[in-house]
């Protein structure tokens, strides 16, 4: 018999397919003809010729190596096969199965075309198993379909916040869409009844092979499809993508896949040549590794001449370590063995392996192995023989060449046994040669259990108590050991679970049945501590057994290392909900389990060197490494482009492991540049030292390998489908596949010409299983080219008993409830519970086993809802009992989940009503930034109507008086009564300002005042036309008419000439108009306002030329006409003192009209805007039934500050945002006693929110009231009755902000409210639509319903009321008349006890709004000067915010005196001291502890931010953030507020006293009067830096410091545009960390600025002084300084401060934007 170094095992999978039964091709050769060129030749004909011959067996041999098109062809020109497909699917439901790379996923795009063809408004729907695969398919669909509304869903999309079926609606569109998600998307959406199957028109399920068992997939079909299917309804059309329709070796699972999607397994047969031209099927090839049992290899030849591609000898590992290793280790691991013995770990096994010694191994000791020796007893490491017996492996692994279709190995002689071929057992520390008869046995792998999901395809298994030691195939033995393995195993197996945080947390919590768990805990150590280490060891243990010792010493290392520099862990739950066993064996892991971990890990000892990788690999790795450099070189010698791999492991630790050992082995590091691939598991967050290691960058990972940055990949399963991965030469799988979906999708990936497909075995002398899966997949083909096959009946799920397919269907929604979602639906609305501090919100189940006459046992089970739940449905039972406990936990959830149906606390989607941060995301989404509405009502367009049928005219008088002491009065004249008009005030100048009053009207009848109304007409166009020119019409039918005042002499109107010459006006009585040039026609030349006569000025000194009386006339000294016409605003009047004019009289002329009156036409559109304003008013007040509104404060309401209106909402709105917020508050609270706080608030934000509140305001048609142009007079025009602006189409819209609209019906809440109190806010917030949540009863009854419900809720307790309560109403000044409500305020929902008490969640909830509306009604009202609405927010802020509350509830105290006898026996009377926080009731020493820790910091700043209160000129808004008190404490305040209130029949004043006391009022009183600066120090220092132009931008960097030993600290760095201000070390918390940073920032930054600001000043004055000493050194060009002379017409600018210009066209108001 010949002899050979290796066996090739070479399987054409296309030839065992397809081929006729009497063609086998076989082939033989060596390794090196493999690896160049005989094989290469051999394999590329075979499969050229078998794929050829399915149809043609004459078909050319060059088939096989045609092109790929590109994408962009594949869709452009279908393939014929794709057609064929598509012409299937079209007739009826089918499963595509062809190759991957064939193009499947354009057989979908064909169909989804013609889908959407149909123009039937449905929803093509591609489901994709995983989101990596989602995404590529999406990407495909976008560039080969257009015009279509396409939706990309994934739960990082937000699928989970949409709890509401308008955002679903929004989100898939009303017409033809396509949606690409993943399976679990849609199965909660049309679970929870957003979609149904009536929308959808076709169904894509991609990988269709996952619709099995509980898988989403089959769900969707299941509970969704064929129920209708069966009830003879419309269903969508069913297309399924797959390359392997199985996944199981049974041939049955194809028709249950089949039954399953409703489609029948289809493959190209009329155009199957054509898809054989695409599809590459690579070679298979076995590689063996390892020893074969009877110690025989099979080989074809004997040739010395094959050798290995690499030469070069493995040198035994020499790994250094840390002398004197059991020396140092820390006495606390309890170690049980003698460092200079032998030891055994404790649960682990002593075994041996002895193998018969043969020629190689002699007994003798190498030089390096006998230094090993001597090193091990100088170290003193244990005994390894007795710890890891020996695994037998074989230095010289062959290839077999197998018969494609017998799976028996090619014989051209009998194989022979080689006798170097066999194996020793080497004592680990001797290194002695173990001799046994058992030398011929196989070794028995590690046995696991199933305990931890670390594959992405498979389970993973936990070893049992021995390692299997291997031996590297060198010619050298040695033994294999991990020192840092050895440490870690030790320092497990020595951990004291009584030592864990968490049992000691749950031992302390004082909770019975806490402490019940804890002992559980201790007896099957599943903490969360406990299970990383066990991880971590089992992890390490499974690379050291499959790839060795480097492996696994590196992984130790690296995990460790990792761990220890992260700051804190991650609060991440493990368990899934349906885990029945110790839900509470994992705590969410903390700071103090990290601490414990750190000091547990901190004892494994490390190896300070790995060692060289090549001497601590398993002969599998190096069995790995010979196939990867054999196919390398073999890639290169074709020539056909760059390497490009992939290397398929179970687990994800052996994918980091592998492509470490990769990167660093000498024979590999130049040739690969590995990458890897892992999926993600449930389990898996909770390893922290697992994800740290595996990294986020695999998205780059396949971006590298596409641009062959990266030639190899290391992956789990989870590459073995859909993403998009280039065209591989090579595919390796390091384990066999574990069935033939993995072995065909895997092959799939080598889609390259000649690509290799390798599949790693030992050397078992058994058959592969790929023997099996060619069997399974040539039946399977059979199976799907059958055109007669028919479906069967649908996979039925196997029943263990009755009751498990119970279901409730929402009728309304089709929202769908069975026992298999029931406990996430549970665990759902528990999650949307409102949280609190030091309480496990999760629903309790608790289940029982019950035994019976039988040898099983049944279970029942019961489910507690955490106490904020209502009392009425808290606790539920199982219907029956169950024969397992899962079932039965199911059972109890359904009921659970049924009856929070049936009471309203989840809707009928199955959902929360609220999902608390959800929500506001959820509003944000629906709510627009501006809304569409009416335009403003045209009030002067009614009045111009009300003139042609009045029979009565209105006159009512404006006075203007001057602060200078001028006082001008006028009549105004309207066909309607003018309303009540606030007083106004106008700024004529900087320094004078004019108060314009309107008197009441009085009437007149027409009839008698017709001559009147003709005087009125023309006098108000000579006072219009006198500085309006550009504005008037030569016409006198204005809107409003205004005489001179009845009885004030006035005759201005009456004067025949409208201008006089100016020198006819010198030395006569007249008053002075404006003066203007002689030859201005147009009204619109210069203007001048007369100062005074001038005589002492010779005209001739002006004008020569001037002759006769001319020569002597008096010069005018007269002022510029301003062109300014803001008068509304002061700053308006900022301009330039101006030098005064000479004028010649004989060139100007002067108006009669005096200057007084125009000064009143000035400012008389002004008083027009006001009267206008005040009458919008009035009429709001009749539309809403709201008469008795004072008319001032709906001016106010419903003036935008966008107007720049002296006054508008913006105090009013705050006022009445509060007012809304407590009557929400109270009402919500009164109708809904059954939600707890979490709803109420969800509730209370949907009222309380600018969405409510502006359709609100919609649905009223507030927008005809709403003013939010900006009234100047620049553009302002008269309104005139016969040329009215044109009617108002009701179609006539505008945008207009959401936000305006919600705070105008907020201003008007507060109007309500300061006109009629909360009665008449009642009434005004039922002019609005706010929804169905609230109803709006009159505070009187509100209250009596709150007594009387906290009344019945007092008879239902039975339990006593604690002594100390007497103390806290002495505290109070109040005494209780229902002691229930103060014990409901005082406890915590940790509180354990009677099951019908609740915790204080809801009267807190209550006590903020009324917290809320004492202290703003107190800001609006305040005597000390007058808030804005900006100060009114901020001194709120700082007397509600949680910080102050607990720093007051702290500081509160009764006073008992009690009597005490000392240890000498005196008795003494001693007053005791209690804070109020000690009288909150819970059962969390958790609590406790926390309180005594914020003690302690109180007493720390107790003195400092006392101080700052008292006369600080800042709010300590820094020392109340490092206070850092719990929000119990806070919470008091406000559940003692609420309790106050109820129980005193709503008396405010008791409210006050309470907060009084404590002394919340005397700090508010204080900060307005010294008015010290209550903004927080963030949002000052964001507003400093960006203001004034500045545009900075502030940027915080906080980071969390745990030092061992040391409390956990905060570091905060802040920049301002990325320039380094601060840093600040040390801080208690987070918040403390910025606000401490921005305090001492904005100090810095503040500083610099005002510096700069000296320095610009300094600098500019010095060059003021340049310049006047450069003027007074010249010589003046002229000696008349005091004025300038204007003999002649100009029209030249005039004024150069003048703000506004005169331009007469549009409304006078500006747009708000």
């Amino acid at each position: 018999m010949q002899k050979s170094h290796c066996a090739t095992v070479i399987y054409d999978l296309d030839s065992s397919l397809h081929a006729p039964a009497n063609d086998i091709y076989t082939t033989r050769c060596s390794p090196r003809e493999t690896a160049s060129t005989t094989v290469s030749t051999t394999i590329t004909t075979i499969t050229t010729t078998i794929s050829a011959s399915m149809e043609d067996p004459q078909a050319p041999d060059t088939v096989g190596t045609e092109e790929l098109p590109s994408e962009d062809e594949i869709v452009a020109k279908p393939r014929n096969y794709q057609v064929e497909m598509l012409e299937q699917s079209l007739q009826k439901n089918i499963i595509v199965a062809m190759d991957t790379g064939s193009g499947k996923t354009h057989v979908a795009v064909l169909r989804i075309r013609n889908e959407l063809e149909k123009g039937n408004k449905k929803i093509s729907w591609f489901l994709c198993p995983g989101v990596e695969l989602a995404r590529q398919q999406f990407r495909v669909l976008q560039e080969s379909i257009s015009n279509v509304h396409m939706q990309f869903l994934v739960g990082s999309c937000g699928v989970d916040h949409w709890s509401n079926q308008e955002v679903w609606d929004e989100v898939l569109g009303q017409e033809e869409a396509v949606i690409v998600s993943t399976h679990q998307v849609l199965a909660d959406a049309l679970a929870h009844g957003f979609v149904s199957m009536t929308r959808i028109g076709l169904l894509i399920f991609d990988e269709a092979h996952h619709c099995v068992q509980s898988h989403p997939a089959r769900m969707i079909m299941e509970n969704f499809y064929h129920p209708r299917r069966k009830q003879g309804q419309d269903v969508p059309a069913i297309l399924g993508l797959t390359a392997s329709p199985v996944m199981r070796a049974d041939q049955s699972q194809l028709g249950k896949i089949e039954a399953n999607l409703d489609a029948i397994a289809r493959t190209p047969v009329l155009n199957r040549e054509e898809l054989m031209k695409y599809v590459h099927v690579p070679k298979l090839i076995i590689a063996y590794y390892g020893r074969d049992p009877i110690k025989a290899t099979l080989s074809t030849s004997k040739s010395s001449s094959a050798a290995q591609p690499h030469k070069g000898t493995i040198q035994s590992p020499d790994q250094p370590v840390i002398a004197g290793w059991a020396n140092h280790l820390d006495p606390s691991l309890n170690l049980d063995f003698d460092p200079g013995e032998p030891f055994a770990v404790p649960g682990f096994e002593t075994a041996k392996a002895p193998s018969k010694p043969n020629a190689m191994s002699t007994g003798q000791i190498s030089g390096q192995n006998k230094r090993r020796a001597d090193r091990s007893s100088l170290t003193g490491l244990p005994d390894l023989k007795k710890l890891m017996p020996p695994k037998p492996v074989s230095h010289d692994e062959e290839y077999e060449q197998i018969d494609p279709l017998t799976g028996e190995p090619v014989v051209e002689g009998d194989p022979v046994v080689e006798d170097d071929d066999e194996f020793e057992c080497v004592d680990a520390v001797t290194l002695e040669v173990v001799s046994s008869q058992q030398n011929t046995t196989e070794h028995q792998d590690s046995h696991f259990e199933q305990m931890f999901d670390d594959s992405d395809d498979c389970e993973e298994i936990v070893p049992e108590t021995y390692f299997p030691v291997s031996r590297p195939s060198i010619a050298e033995p040695i033994t294999r050991t991990s020192r840092a393995l050895e440490s870690l195993c030790s320092v497990y197996h020595s951990m004291d679970i009584r030592k864990d945080p968490f049992i000691l947390k749950l031992q302390r919590s004082g909770n019975k049945r806490k402490q019940a768990r804890a002992e559980i805990l201790i007896a099957n150590r599943r903490t969360y501590c406990q299970e990383q280490i066990k991880q971590l060891f089992n992890k390490s243990t499974h690379l050291f057994e499959e790839y060795g010792e480097w492996a696994a010493d590196w992984f130790i290392h690296e995990a460790i290392q990792k761990f220890q520099k992260q700051n804190f862990l991650d609060g991440e739950e493990l368990l899934d909900p349906e885990d029945t066993e110790d839900k509470d064996g994992y705590s969410m892991n903390n700071e103090d389990e990290h601490q414990y971990l750190l000091t547990v890990l901190g004892k494994v000892l490390l190896p300070v060197d790995l060692g060289p990788v090549e001497n601590g690999i398993t002969p599998k790795v190096e069995k790995l490494i010979e196939v990867l450099l054999e196919e390398y070189y073999a890639e290169q010698d074709r020539a056909q482009g760059e390497f490009s791999g992939l290397v398929f492991v179970e687990q994800r630790v052996g994918v980091l492991a592998l492509a470490e050992i990769i990167k660093t082995h000498p024979k590999t590091k130049e040739y690969f540049r590995p990458g890897t691939m892992v999926g993600s598991s449930k389990y898996e967050k909770a390893l922290r030292f697992l994800r740290d290691l595996t990294g986020n960058n695999q998205d780059k990972t396949l971006d590298d390998f596409r641009e062959g940055k990266l030639n190899l990949i290391v992956a789990t399963a989870v590459i073995e489908e859909g993403l998009d991965i280039q065209d591989c030469h090579l595919v390796v799988c390091f384990q066999p596949p574990h069935n033939l979906k993995s072995f065909v999708q895997r092959r799939g990936r080598a889609r390259r010409v000649e690509s290799s497909y390798i599949i790693m075995y030992p050397r078992s002398g058994g058959t592969t299983k790929a023997e099996e899966f060619e069997d399974l997949e040539k039946d399977m083909i059979k199976m799907y080219t059958d055109t007669l096959r028919e479906l069967g009946d649908p996979e039925e799920e196997e029943l263990g008993e009755e009751g498990q397919d119970r279901q409730m269907k929402v009728e309304k929604t089709g929202a769908l409830l069975t026992l298999a979602n029931s406990v996430p639906h549970l665990y759902h609305y528990c999650a949307c519970l409102p949280p609190q501090e030091f309480v496990d919100l999760r629903p309790d189940f608790r289940t029982t086993k019950h035994p019976t006459g039988t040898t099983s046992a049944v279970w029942t089970a019961e489910v507690v809802l955490p106490a904020n739940v209502h009392k009425d449905f808290r606790f539920f039972e199982s219907t029956k009992p169950w024969k397992s406990e899962k079932w039965a936990k199911r059972d109890v959830a359904f009921e659970a989940v049924r009856k929070l149906h049936s009471v309203k606390q989840i809707d009928d989607n199955l959902m929360p009503l609220v999902k608390r941060e959800l929500q506001s995301l959820q509003e944000a989404q629906k709510r627009a930034p501006k809304a569409t509405v009416e335009l403003q009502t045209d009030f002067w367009r009614s009045v111009c109507k009300k003139w042609e049928n009045t029979k009565e005219v209105y006159i009512s008088t404006i006075d203007m008086t001057f602060s200078s002491g001028e006082h001008i009065a006028i009549d105004m004249f309207l066909p309607l009564q003018s309303p009540e008009v606030e007083d106004l005030e106008l700024h004529w100048t900087l320094e004078e300002t004019v108060k314009v009053t309107f008197g009441q009207s009085i009437s007149r009848p027409l009839a008698e005042s017709s001559e009147l109304l003709e005087r009125a007409r023309k006098a108000t166009y000579r006072l219009f036309r006198n500085v309006h020119a550009k504005a008037i019409e030569n016409k006198d039918d204005f809107t409003y008419l205004f005489l001179p005042r009845v009885g004030s002499g006035d005759m201005w109107d009456k004067y025949s000439e409208t201008q006089i010459n100016a020198l006819d006006a010198f030395g006569k009585d007249i008053e002075m108009g404006i003066i203007r040039e002689r030859n201005d026609d147009t009204g619109t030349g210069a203007r001048f306002v007369f100062e005074r006569w001038r005589t002492d000025i010779n005209p001739l000194d002006l004008v020569a030329s001037l002759e006769g009386d001319l020569a002597h006339q008096p010069v005018i000294e007269a002022s510029r006409f301003t062109k300014r016409r803001d008068f509304l605003h002061k700053e308006a009047g900022q301009r330039k003192s101006e030098k005064k004019v000479l004028l010649l009289p004989s060139h100007h002329l002067m108006d009669t009209l005096p200057w007084k009156f125009s000064k009143i036409a000035l400012l008389l559109p002004f008083a027009i805007d006001r009267v206008e304003k005040a009458s919008l008013a009035e009429d709001l007040k009749r539309n809403l039934k709201m008469e008795w509104l004072p008319t001032n404060l709906v001016v106010h309401s419903i003036t935008a500050s966008s107007a720049r209106d002296p006054v508008d909402y913006q105090r009013l709105e705050f006022l009445g945002d509060s007012v809304l917020k407590v009557l929400t508050s109270i009402s919500l609270f009164d109708q809904h006693q059954e939600w707890h706080e979490g709803y109420l608030a969800g509730a209370k934000d949907r009222i309380v929110s600018n969405t409510a509140s502006s359709k609100g305001a919609i649905s009223a048609h507030l927008s005809r009231w709403i003013v939010t142009k900006t009234f100047t007079g620049q553009k302002w025009v008269p309104k005139y009755i016969l040329s009215p602006t044109p009617d108002q189409d009701d179609t006539q819209t505008k945008s207009l902000s959401t936000k305006i609209l919600a705070d105008v019906v907020e201003a008007l809440i507060g109007a309500a409210f300061l006109s009629k109190g909360y009665t008449g806010a009642t009434e005004c917030l039922s002019a609005f639509d706010f929804g169905k949540d609230v109803r709006w009863d009159p505070m009187e009854v509100l209250i009596q319903n709150l007594v009387t419900a906290a009344e019945a809720n007092a008879k239902r307790y039975h339990g006593g009321y604690p002594s100390n309560f007497a103390d806290l109403e002495s505290y109070l000044g109040y005494t209780f008349k229902n002691k229930a409500l103060l014990l409901e305020a005082l406890t915590h929902l940790s509180n354990g006890g009677d099951s019908l008490s609740t915790s204080y969640q809801r009267l807190e909830f209550l006590g903020d709004a009324l917290l809320d509306i004492v202290i703003v009604d107190k800001l609006y009202h305040s005597t000390k000067r007058e808030l804005t609405h900006i100060d009114m927010h901020h001194l709120k802020s700082t007397c509600v915010n949680a910080g102050f509350l607990a720093f007051l509830c702290m500081g509160a105290t009764t006073e008992v005196e009690r009597t005490e006898v000392s240890e000498e026996g005196d008795i003494q009377r001693k007053i005791h001291k209690c804070p109020l926080y000690k009288y909150l009731r819970h059962s969390n020493v958790e609590i406790t502890r926390a309180d005594a820790l914020c003690n302690q910091r109180y007493q720390l700043l107790k003195e400092s931010i006392s101080q700052q209160l008292e006369t600080g000129e800042e709010y300590p808004w820094t020392d109340l953030t490092k206070l850092d008190a719990p929000k119990h404490m806070s919470d008091i305040v406000e559940s003692l507020i609420a309790a106050l209130w109820v129980d005193s029949n709503g008396d405010f004043g008791q409210i006050e006293n309470f907060i009084g006391k404590l002394g919340i009022l005397k700090v508010l009183e204080r900060l307005v009067r010294d008015e010290v600066e209550p903004d927080h120090p963030m949002s000052r220092f964001g507003k400093y830096v960006a203001g004034e132009g500045r545009q900075g931008v502030v940027k915080y960097h906080a980071e969390c410091v745990e030092l061992e030993g040391r409390p956990r600290t905060w570091d905060c760095e802040v920049k301002v545009n990325d320039r380094p201000i601060i840093k600040v070390e040390g801080a208690t918390n987070n918040q403390h960390a910025k606000t401490w940073a921005a305090q001492l920032g904005f100090a810095i930054v503040k500083k610099e600025v005002e510096e700069q600001k000296a320095k610009d000043a300094e600098e500019k004055a010095r060059k003021e002084e340049e310049e006047r000493a450069k003027e007074e050194s010249m010589e003046p060009s002229s000696e008349m300084d005091t004025g300038e002379y204007r003999a002649v017409p100009e029209s030249e600018e005039e004024g150069s401060g003048s703000v506004d210009e005169e331009e007469g066209s549009g409304s006078g108001s500006e747009d708000e934007e």
